[in-house]
């Protein structure tokens, strides 16, 4: 009776084991990924959104809340290989993507914004892994013939920690422009977009969309014809309780501009 007693204490807490073990609720792997942009007037009244499709952790697209403008996105495994952007369901950029051993080391841009369709391709030539010289067009003009003269910009790049910390651009229309950055130490709103912030680290001098961590503030210095222009730009940011942003309160000054203000609010998937 002694050790039929004992075999069945332990059944007991086997069965017992089993049935908390069908009680735990899985661990939510998903990652944290924005699902909506709003653009806010300044007195706190929604002007514009901007919406996130994805497949997994992949963007499939951006689309605006009106429909005139979203993006595109094509993948090559887990790296981003082509944008079409669209304005008024009418194609207005392809940009395609290469890499070289994880880094993006090329760029074909086709524009058909204009009246006369061109396109050029960007070389990213790294200088080392922080820093990196490359060339965009930036304008272009036509003669009666047809022929597309390019302007084009040279930039110099200077990296960090993932985060886009200065940039030097020169041109023959613009002179020579000197951008500053400094970040938080937060989550970018698209940190978890998979391959984005590899593929876009170039795109913007604004440096607010391809950066791992938050735009805190931007200096600009440019030197035009003898004449010296600045600018600034600050953020103060409201965080979640992830340490991604939900509010960035934007203000930007400039010795060419008046002071003007602006606020983003985000929406994430959890």
């Amino acid at each position: 009776m002694k050790n039929f007693l004992q075999i069945l204490l332990i059944s007991s807490l086997f069965i017992g084991c089993s049935s908390n073990d069908d009680d735990v609720t899985p661990e939510d792997t998903t990652p944290i990924l924005v699902t909506k942009e709003n653009y806010l007037a300044a007195n706190g009244t929604v002007e514009g959104s901007m919406n996130y499709t994805y497949s997994g952790d992949k963007i499939a697209k951006m689309e605006t809340s009106d429909g005139e403008e979203k993006v595109e996105f094509t993948y090559n495994g887990d790296e981003i290989s082509k944008s079409i952007t669209y304005l008024d369901n009418q194609i207005r950029e392809i940009n395609e993507f290469f890499y070289t051993n994880g880094k993006l080391t090329s760029q074909k841009v086709t524009n058909s914004s204009a009246p006369v369709s061109y396109n050029f391709t960007i070389n990213y030539d790294y200088i080392n892994d922080n820093y990196v010289k490359y060339t965009r067009v930036t304008g272009y003009s036509t003669n009666n013939s047809g022929v597309i003269t390019y302007s084009k910009t040279n930039y110099e790049a200077f990296i960090s920690n993932g985060n886009l910390n200065k940039i030097i651009s020169q041109s023959t229309s613009s002179g020579t422009t000197t951008y500053n950055y400094t970040y938080d130490d937060k989550n970018h709103p698209y940190k978890n977009i998979r391959g984005y912030a590899k593929a876009m680290i170039f795109d913007s001098t604004n440096s607010d969309l391809s950066s791992v961590n938050n735009l805190t503030k931007r200096t600009y210095n440019q030197v035009l014809l003898g004449s010296v222009y600045n600018g600034t730009t600050t953020n103060t940011l409201t965080y979640t309780s992830n340490n991604f942003p939900s509010k960035i309160v934007t203000v930007d000054s400039g010795t060419s501009f008046p002071t003007y203000s602006y606020t983003t609010t985000f929406e994430y998937n959890k």
